[in-house]
């Protein structure tokens, strides 16, 4: 047998394996793109849920040090009344 003989019986041979199987691959190939993408969209979805999270808790922060600045400035309002032995007044 030739080396060209065996090609063709190799070739055959796929042929008629891809001529039992073409009706399954797609399908199967179908599925396993359905299940990726909808695995792409729950990871896409846990993403946008953790920035929006991320989002709110950058708000409060910035709500939370606004806040602390303001009343550090109201502290610093009620301190100043006090003065040194020698008359100048304290510092923070």
């Amino acid at each position: 047998m030739k080396f060209d003989d065996l090609r063709g019986v190799s070739q055959d041979a796929l042929t008629s394996w891809s001529q039992r199987n073409a009706a399954t691959f797609p399908v199967h190939y179908e599925d396993e793109q359905s299940r990726g993408i909808e695995q792409i969209n729950r990871a896409v979805c846990l993403m946008d849920e953790a920035t929006q999270r991320n989002a709110a808790l950058v708000e409060q922060a910035s709500a939370a040090a606004s806040q602390l600045e303001n009343e550090a400035g109201a502290q610093l309002q009620l301190v100043s009344v006090f003065r040194a032995a020698d008359g100048r007044p304290q510092r923070a």
